[in-house]
């Protein structure tokens, strides 16, 4: 790994630090870019959700659980 940095810093007429820095900025921004596109998509579907007609009350534990604590 290290003969590749060395080649690409050497080819791009950088300093290997250079070049790691800008790798990790880039790699960084790729991250940065993929946690806002799935909170993009997870704001949408919850707008969708928000949408959707409420049918009867909302559930609560008591109507999920029973009094051990076990799926009704």
């Amino acid at each position: 790994m290290a003969e590749g940095l060395r080649l690409i810093a050497k080819a791009e007429g950088k300093s290997i630090t250079d070049l790691v820095e800008e790798m990790l900025a880039a790699h960084q921004a790729r991250r940065d870019d993929e946690r806002e596109r799935r909170l993009a998509a997870i704001r949408r579907i919850q707008a969708e959700v928000r949408q959707l007609p409420r049918i009867g009350p909302d559930l609560t534990d008591d109507d999920l659980y029973d009094e051990d604590g076990l799926p009704r």
